[in-house]
């Protein structure tokens, strides 16, 4: 793979906050972040809220996992 801009980095950043982007993707982006703070405060609060949705339900009303 090419080497990816500070803009192609931005992009990626809420997949890479997911851990759902290529391995030779994560291992630049982690480069860049070691150098960017912007960048490393994004993926900071792409992981926070993604914490926070994954966590934010009740219960699954019931029959739901019957009807998936």
């Amino acid at each position: 793979m090419s080497r990816l801009t500070h803009d192609d980095i931005t992009e990626l950043l809420g997949a890479y906050a997911l851990d759902a982007v290529e391995p030779d993707e994560a291992a630049q982006i982690d480069l860049h972040l070691e150098e960017c703070p912007r960048c490393r405060d994004e993926v900071r609060q792409h992981r926070e809220v993604a914490g926070l949705l994954g966590n934010s339900g009740g219960a699954a009303p019931e029959g739901l996992w019957d009807r998936i």
